[in-house]
């Protein structure tokens, strides 16, 4: 008998959040060292996926697409994936994406809020985005966003019941 999949890990509308690790790896470094310092990015990305295992397999195809060599002396390693979470809403403007439950004093959830000059797409002076971390940015990627961007912006703000 299959084992039933529990409802928090399902995506009633077929959208799935997946965040993946990647490194890179400069020419010359010493990779028998795992205690050296590395650059790594962890991309969060959005999938179309009809179940979990869909939604696997395509984070995993997703991450592999950024593992080449680039202009510089080096290459981008996918490492794996850090998180694969259902999207329980409809994509829409307003809609949530991801949640999480935190325990912690009032003095520190507060303390967590940010001023809007505090927020890192405020931030208009680290200058350092560079044409190798634009091309590592897969197009299918840049589709869903666009896709979903547009849907909603079809249809209005979505109103709060």
């Amino acid at each position: 008998m299959a084992k039933k999949i529990p409802c928090r890990n399902k995506s009633p509308y077929g959208w799935w959040v997946a965040s993946i690790l990647q490194r890179y790896e400069a020419e010359g470094e010493d990779t028998n060292n795992p205690k050296r310092r590395c650059l790594a990015w962890e991309n969060t990305i959005i999938l179309k996926a009809k179940d979990r295992n869909e939604a696997y397999r395509k984070a995993v195809a997703n991450g592999k697409l950024c593992q080449s060599s680039g202009p510089h002396k080096g290459r981008w390693v996918f490492e794996g994936l850090t998180s694969l979470n259902p999207i329980y809403e409809k994509l829409e403007d307003g809609a949530e994406i991801i949640w999480q439950e935190r325990h912690f004093s009032a003095k520190r959830i507060r303390s967590m809020v940010k001023a809007k000059k505090e927020l890192p797409c405020f931030d208009d002076k680290n200058e350092n985005i560079n044409k190798r971390q634009i091309d590592c940015v897969p197009e299918i990627v840049l589709n869903l966003l666009s896709s979903a961007i547009n849907a909603s912006s079809v249809k209005g703000p979505r109103s709060k019941s």
